[in-house]
């Protein structure tokens, strides 16, 4: 979706103009895996985006078995992606968007539908990508964990910097 005013910028890309090369640079991870998670098996369902940008045979085979190992996830690869539990759907979700290569993952609301255990190998797995990652999210616990925070509060940045002062300020004013 492009903006209805202003512009917005990727990288130095204009999405009203590259949207197709800030597409490849940026990768998506839904709040819900079941809305990203497209094919039967969880290999083919991994392999399906680059499979797209015309990769076939050992180097696409090498390239989806690294990311499931990478993810601790190799287990997965030949099951039915409709059996995985939650945290399962999550991480063949993001292995499906690592396995592109971009250079930034942006989540959605990553730990909303995940338990407690999930949750926590989540925001690790999160914490060890070599890509930048921003996080969308109002899980609190969260954002303690990074480096900077936006406080996003009708439609304009309110707040930008240090997550704990992020945090107070969102209190503050959603307590109001």
């Amino acid at each position: 979706m492009l903006p209805s005013r202003g512009t917005v910028q990727v990288g130095g890309l204009s999405t009203a103009r590259d949207a197709k090369r800030i597409r490849r640079q940026v990768g998506f991870v839904f709040q819900h895996p079941e809305n990203q998670i497209v094919m039967p098996l969880v290999a083919e369902d991994i392999a399906f985006g680059v499979q797209n940008l015309g990769l076939r045979g050992a180097e696409l085979t090498d390239r989806v078995d690294a990311v499931l190992h990478r993810l601790d996830i190799a287990h997965l690869r030949d099951r039915e992606s409709y059996t995985l539990s939650g945290g399962e759907k999550q991480m063949v979700a993001l292995a499906a968007v690592l396995v592109m290569e971009p250079s930034t993952v942006v989540f959605d609301e990553p730990a909303t539908m995940l338990d407690r255990r999930n949750r926590r190998r989540l925001q690790a797995t999160i914490d060890g990508l070599d890509q930048r990652a921003i996080v969308v999210t109002h899980d609190l616990d969260m954002v303690e964990a990074y480096d900077r925070a936006l406080v996003v509060h009708e439609g304009r940045i309110a707040f930008d910097g240090d997550p704990g002062r992020a945090l107070e300020f969102y209190c503050r004013i959603s307590d109001s």
